[in-house]
């Protein structure tokens, strides 16, 4: 029994492969970028200085300010 593979037949499924290949693409370019800029936010925010009101200090700078 011969088997022969048709243009017909190929060209159908490449194309659909191309158009998966294209979408996984998309979706992946999409999550890493979203991804990195997640992590970035998120290492801004720990980098931030916080200030000494919220640890229930007051700075020096202000002590000297008042009488």
């Amino acid at each position: 029994m011969d088997v022969t593979i048709e243009i017909a037949n190929i060209v159908p499924l490449f194309f659909i492969a191309a158009i998966l290949v294209i979408t996984a693409a998309v979706i992946s370019w999409y999550t890493i970028n979203n991804v990195i800029r997640n992590i970035t936010t998120q290492i801004a925010e720990l980098t931030r200085e916080e200030p000494d009101v919220e640890k229930g200090k007051v700075s020096d700078s202000e002590d000297e300010k008042s009488p």
